[in-house]
C-alpha cells in the first residue's frame, strides 16, 4: 500500500524542475516515477548503479579550478526526462543511463566486470570491450543503443569535431529508440548552454547544437508514431524542441 509520505514525495518530485535536483534527489525522483509507470526492473537499477560508478570521478561544466557539477546528474536527468515522457522501454531507459559510459569511461565499465586485473586496451579496444560487457549483462538491444549514440573517436579541430558530431547524430536518429536516447541528451546539453558563464564557450556550444534543431524536427515528424512514449510525452518533446530553438536563436 502506498504510504501518505510516498504519495506526497511522488507529487512533489513530479512538480520539480530537473535543474532543481541534485543527483541524490534525481535518483529518488527516478525511483518514484518508474514505480508509478511500473517501469522498475533489476536491469534498470543495475544501469543506474553502473552509470553512477563509472562517472563517479567525472564533473560537468568544470570551472578554471577544475570544480564542477557531479557528472552523473546528466544521465540521471536524461532518464527522468524519458520517464516523464512516459517511456517504459527497459532497453531505452538502460541505454540512456549508460549513454556516455563507453565514450567517456570505458575503463570503469571494464574494471567492474573484468576485475582489477583486466587486460589493457587502446581507446578503440576499450570501447569495444565495454560494449561487449554491456551486451553480456544488459542485452544486445541496450548495447546497440549505447553503441549508436557513442560519438566516433576523433582528434580533429573543434570545427571539424562539431561537424562530425552533427553528421553522426543525423546518421543514427532515424531509429525511434536511438532518437529518444539522443534527444534527451540533446535537450540536457543544448538546454543548458544558456547557463554557461564563459561567453566564448557558450557561443561555441550554441554553434555546435543549433544545426541539430531542424534535424530533430524533421526526424520527429517521421518517427513519432513509433516512439515508446505517451501522447503527453510527444507534446513535451515538441515543447522542449521549441524552447531550445528559441534559446539557440
Amino acid at each position: 500500500m502506498t504510504s501518505r509520505f510516498t504519495a506526497a514525495m511522488s507529487r512533489v518530485l513530479a512538480g520539480l524542475d530537473l535543474k532543481e535536483m541534485d543527483p541524490a534527489l534525481l535518483s529518488f525522483a527516478i525511483s518514484h516515477r518508474a514505480a508509478e509507470l511500473r517501469a522498475s526492473s533489476d536491469l534498470f537499477t543495475d544501469a543506474l548503479e553502473l552509470a553512477a560508478f563509472a562517472h563517479r570521478n567525472d564533473v560537468r561544466n568544470p570551472s578554471k579550478d577544475g570544480r564542477g557539477q557531479p557528472y552523473i546528474g546528466h544521465p540521471f536527468r536524461n532518464v527522468l526526462r524519458l520517464l516523464r515522457y512516459g517511456c517504459v522501454d527497459e532497453a531505452t531507459l538502460c541505454a540512456t543511463a549508460l549513454h556516455d559510459t563507453v565514450e567517456d569511461c570505458p575503463a570503469e565499465v571494464i574494471s567492474l566486470f573484468d576485475g582489477p586485473d583486466a587486460a589493457a586496451f587502446d581507446a578503440a579496444g576499450a570501447q569495444s570491450r565495454a560494449l561487449e560487457l554491456i551486451a553480456g549483462h544488459f542485452g544486445d538491444r541496450t548495447s546497440a543503443l549505447v553503441a549508436a549514440v557513442t560519438n566516433p573517436l576523433d582528434t580533429s579541430s573543434t570545427e571539424d569535431r562539431h561537424r562530425a558530431y552533427a553528421d553522426h547524430v543525423t546518421s543514427v536518429v532515424g531509429e525511434p529508440r536511438v532518437f529518444l536516447v539522443k534527444f534527451v541528451d540533446f535537450v540536457d546539453n543544448a538546454g543548458s548552454v544558456q547557463y554557461v558563464e564563459d561567453l566564448t564557450r557558450r557561443q561555441r556550444l550554441s554553434d555546435k547544437y543549433r544545426p541539430l534543431v531542424p534535424v530533430f524536427r524533421s526526424v520527429l515528424d517521421t518517427v513519432e508514431a513509433d516512439l515508446p512514449v505517451s501522447a503527453d510525452g510527444l507534446i513535451q518533446i515538441r515543447g522542449h524542441l521549441d524552447r531550445i530553438a528559441d534559446r539557440l536563436g
